[in-house]
């Protein structure tokens, strides 16, 4: 596809391409990289599921994707539940979509691989994106396929680009007026990840600088950086990582908690899960857990408040004498093991 070098279509490449290749440099070896992955997933399905007309909380969909017990009042619970529904199967296309959906999935992306690839990869996104729906196909496995297809032609991490804001109902779908749009989407949702890695960057800074001077065989440093590096972590996942006993750990999160530097989000007793002080409108979308009634199974359906089991989330191994490089391997199979709780949930919720 041809186009005038200072045209709109010209000027809005040139934007997009910058926007990734910064944000990707930024997030490549970084420690904080899977915590940005999971804000940014958080951030594209509440777009996305916005864009097909479920408002939804961040900080609910977050707490849903965690088995946690959502905190609602009494207006427009119908509404909310629908809305979570609609965004945790978004959130598991966004994800890793399921066997069953793979092959929609792969269809996506034959067609995204036979578009137009003169104007280079991220103009080939928008082509794609664009015929795919021109077509009267659903929106969500072009998705995944653009997921894919960034992390095979220029990110290292499976950033979720999909330009949302270019699929709002009032937008022009002329393909020459809209491909313009599609690239400044893509633009804005690269500088959102740099954001989102800057005020995390800022927390964890502040993080630090409360621990003080400590011990030189003190683990706070690096118990620290990996509560910053997860989205949520538990004391048995920690303790594994920092390879104490799980009472030393529970000692050093109350000294974190104490001074602020953490939260734990789940008000439980046991099976805590904690997160940097960022992660408080989270804690503040949770609902206080209730004994379950006799004869109740462990999964309760979302009606009650409740979307799925309680899973654990391994985190990638880090070397706390150096800087963590985390393997997104491993983070990706703790992704799908958070959507195989969705499945389970959205399965049960199907059956009630």
């Amino acid at each position: 596809m041809s186009f005038a070098p200072f045209s709109p279509l010209s000027s809005a490449l040139t934007g997009a391409s910058i926007a990734l290749g910064r944000l990707d440099q930024a997030l490549r070896n970084h420690p904080l990289a899977p915590a940005v992955l999971h804000r940014m997933r958080l951030e594209a399905v509440r777009q996305q599921a916005s864009s097909d007309g479920y408002a939804i909380n961040m900080w609910h969909l977050a707490a849903a994707i965690e088995n946690l017990p959502l905190l609602l009042g009494d207006e427009d619970r119908g509404g909310t539940f629908d809305a979570a529904r609609y965004a945790l199967d978004q959130y598991r296309w966004m994800a890793d979509p399921e066997f069953d959906l793979q092959g929609a999935v792969q269809e996506a992306e034959t067609f995204l691989a036979s578009r137009d690839r003169t104007g280079g990869p991220v103009l080939q996104a928008g082509l794609a994106l664009h015929g795919w729906l021109d077509q009267g196909y659903q929106r969500q496995p072009m998705r995944s396929a653009l997921v894919r297809h960034w992390r095979r032609s220029i990110l290292h991490i499976p950033l979720p680009m999909t330009g949302t804001a270019a699929l709002q109902g009032e937008v022009a779908w002329d393909r020459k007026i809209w491909l313009p749009l599609f690239l400044d989407a893509i633009t804005a949702e690269a500088e959102e990840g740099l954001r989102i890695l800057s005020r995390l960057e800022h927390a964890w800074r502040q993080a630090r600088e409360h621990l003080g001077t400590r011990r030189r065989n003190s683990r706070a440093g690096a118990a620290l950086e990996a509560i910053a590096g997860a989205p949520l972590i538990s004391v048995a996942t920690l303790a594994s990582h920092l390879e104490m006993a799980p009472k030393n750990v529970l000692v050093l999160l109350a000294q974190f908690v104490e001074a602020g530097i953490v939260i734990e989000v789940t008000h439980r007793r046991a099976h805590r899960l904690y997160g940097l002080s960022g992660m408080t409108p989270l804690r503040d979308e949770v609902a206080l857990p209730r004994r379950a009634r006799r004869g109740e199974s462990v999964m309760t359906v979302l009606d009650n408040g409740i979307i799925g089991q309680e899973t654990q989330v391994t985190l990638p191994g880090f070397t706390p004498t150096k800087r963590w490089q985390p393997d997104f391997g491993d983070l990706e199979a703790a992704m799908q093991q958070a959507d195989t709780a969705i499945r389970q949930a959205q399965r049960k919720m199907a059956d009630s």
